[in-house]
């Protein structure tokens, strides 16, 4: 089972630690102002040993107002609360603030240990128990409204037996329910004290959130991105090769300087988490705030153990009333790394005071849009859609077309396993396409084929004697994608013959001789195209075995008189004797022999023919042979004999000059 974290909150003064020593025999109060005060003043730890053989952590929170931030700090990651109330004072503003904070956390069991009997009579006890509970009951949505209420006495010992056993009890309860696919995808940990150990070095500490670690793993620091190693670790003060989530852990790291680890920092596994300083969120406002929260108001922000300013952007409003819920982007002033689902709480610039909290939906990379239906039906999926849905919108808000496995399963915070499973479904639906390792919502792919489309139309306009877009060049805007999603060379060259495939099956277009063309397009033949013809033609006839270099300026000249002289319209395009030739060569009625030199295939075919006639009845063929039965020159027998070479009629046996036949 997991382990879980016991956590304990309440009014200054009230017994929370006196109450740690009574179940645990450890002091918790570690600073010397701490014990010279009496009070806590930053956050405790300690554990405990339950009657079951469970290990729980124990966290002692700050109960002064002054340190209601410390006490924020400690919340994250807290399975079980006790709430102590001292039986003589009651309920007091801090434990009305400690509720709001950990309701907005999200913690949903507890226990309320009504502390310092011995101070009371039994009708006190009475009447101090009804009180409370009346008071819980007209909070909303509070976590404690249904807890159990025990009596004890940190002093004298009474009811401590009695509360051991709730908690175990509850402990079981909690351990059994924690073991759910989300919140597993790989280790993190929310630091909250730093501080160097003789013969060690640094050493972190902080609750294991989500996932496990062993000695020797690397770990990054976020949201700095610095990699570090774990050299030892320890879980409550015993020296481990490994801890989970659910544990208090010690962690002594290598590879990083102590000065850039602070409270607030997340270690995690590379590369898992996004930094960000944009989150989508679903923010509540506690019944009992004051004030109205309009649109850009300034926030503290709590969440796990970082404290940061932000701008509260209202989506569908322009202010929230005391006990209201709304969807809200956080603009942060500094960056952070939180996922999906972490509960965060916020207190007012000036003056500080707590006003709500809620959870996180989504980590954005841009500013979202006011009051757009389909900004607010994206949070809504986040918040009440079911995984699959969730995955869907993954898939489709991502910042890039296309998405790995890793990464939905980190935005997700979901094993690959069941990643798989998920994904499986949406492909099956054809709502989630799949190219080799990487995946597409079927809306971003239409959008990828209508920009492939409108190249090809540009092509097409440009380049009218081209048969259509090279293939390259839809390859490259497919690679481009695919390399924002952060796969190898070889994984984007897979998912692009996926990908070409597809389209060939579920498109109009065809891959054809290198390029990629509409089914149904025939190219231009105008005028231009073909005047341009026959001046070549007449200028390859006229050369003969002389192989007259044929030059695109020249075409282009003769086109252009062509064009004058007979008054045509036709504005020659750019590239299109480039084009033109290049056409001809694939319709294999002209073979380039060199850099703009050109035969013609009839021709050519007529001294291939004579070269194998020869070569059937002798050994070898020389250049200055060829030359004299072509009647050409030197220079052109040679460009034909090289040609034979490349389409292995013939090949080089010694000397240059002469060939033999090919292989």
């Amino acid at each position: 089972m997991r382990p879980i974290i016991i956590g304990m909150a309440g009014h200054i003064d009230h017994g929370k630690t006196a109450l740690i020593r009574a179940l645990t025999g450890r002091e918790t109060d570690r600073l010397e102002e701490e014990r010279r005060r009496g009070i806590t003043i930053d956050l405790g730890f300690t554990w405990m040993d339950l009657e079951n053989g469970m290990r729980a952590g124990v966290i002692d929170v700050p109960g002064h107002e002054k340190f209601i931030r410390n006490m924020a700090a400690g919340a994250p990651g807290m399975d079980l609360v006790l709430l102590v109330i001292a039986a003589d004072e009651g309920i007091m503003p801090q434990t009305r603030e400690h509720i709001d904070i950990l309701s907005e956390l999200g913690i949903r069991k507890g226990i309320i240990v009504l502390n310092k009997c011995d101070l009371v009579d039994a009708e006190w006890l009475e009447f101090a128990e009804q009180e409370i509970r009346e008071e819980l009951d007209e909070m909303d949505g509070c976590c404690f409204a249904d807890a159990p209420l025990l009596r004890v006495s940190a002093v004298t010992g009474e009811g401590i037996e009695r509360l051991i056993e709730t908690i175990t009890r509850t402990a079981i309860q909690i351990a059994g329910e924690n073991g759910t696919a989300f919140g597993t995808r790989g280790f993190r940990l929310f630091v909250d004290r730093v501080f160097s150990k003789d013969g060690f070095g640094t050493v972190v500490t902080g609750t294991v959130m989500d996932g496990s670690l062993k000695k020797g793993d690397e770990l990054e620091l976020y949201p700095r991105g610095e990699i570090c190693r774990v050299r030892n670790l320890q879980v409550y003060e015993e020296e481990t090769d490994f801890c989970r989530a659910g544990e208090r852990a010690a962690c002594n790291l290598s590879g990083v300087k102590k000065e850039l680890l602070h409270r607030g920092c997340v270690l995690a596994t590379p590369g898992t988490l996004e930094v960000s300083r944009l989150f989508a969120v679903k923010l509540h406002l506690l019944p009992g705030a004051e004030r109205l929260l309009e649109n850009r108001s300034r926030l503290h922000l709590y969440c796990g153990t970082t404290e940061v300013l932000c701008r509260a952007v209202l989506l569908d409003r322009d202010v929230l009333a005391p006990g209201e819920s709304a969807y809200v982007q956080l603009q942060l002033e500094a960056d952070a790394a939180f996922v999906r689902g972490d509960r965060f709480v916020v207190r007012y610039y000036s003056p500080l005071e707590t006003i709500g909290g809620g959870e996180i939906l989504h980590v954005d990379q841009k500013k979202r849009r006011r009051f757009r239906p389909d900004v607010l039906e994206e949070l809504n999926i986040w918040e009440n859609g079911s995984e699959a849905e969730r995955l869907e919108q993954a898939i489709f808000s991502d910042r890039g077309i296309f998405c790995t496995e890793k990464r939905l399963a980190d935005r997700l915070r979901i094993e690959e396993k069941y990643l798989q499973e998920l994904l499986a479904a949406l492909i099956e639906t054809g709502s989630v396409l799949q190219f080799g390792n990487l995946f597409c919502h079927r809306k971003k792919e239409a959008w990828l084929r209508r920009t492939i489309s409108g190249l090809l139309e540009a092509s097409y306009r440009t380049r009218p004697f081209r048969r259509g877009m090279s293939l390259s060049e839809a390859r490259n805007v497919f690679l481009q994608e695919a390399e924002n999603a952060g796969i190898s060379e070889g994984e984007r060259k897979q998912a692009w013959d996926s990908y070409l495939a597809y389209l060939e099956n579920e498109s109009d277009f065809l891959a054809e001789r290198g390029y990629l063309v509409e089914r149904t397009y025939k190219m231009q033949q105008n005028v231009a195209f073909w005047k341009c013809r026959e001046a070549f033609e007449k200028e390859l006839e006229q050369a003969g075995f002389q192989f007259t270099k044929a030059s695109v300026g020249s075409l282009r000249e003769i086109l252009e008189q062509e064009i004058k002289k007979n008054k045509m319209s036709d504005v020659l395009p750019e590239n299109a004797t480039e084009d033109f030739l290049t056409y001809l060569e694939e319709e294999e009625e002209i073979v380039r022999l060199d850099d703009g030199i050109y035969a013609g295939k009839r021709d050519l075919d007529e001294a291939v023919s004579w070269i194998k006639a020869q070569l059937s009845e002798r050994e070898k063929i020389t250049v200055s042979e060829l030359r004299d039965h072509l009647a050409c020159g030197r220079k052109q027998a040679k460009l034909i004999l090289d040609h034979t070479d490349r389409i292995r009629v013939t090949r080089k046996n010694g000397a240059e000059s002469e060939r033999v036949r090919g292989r």
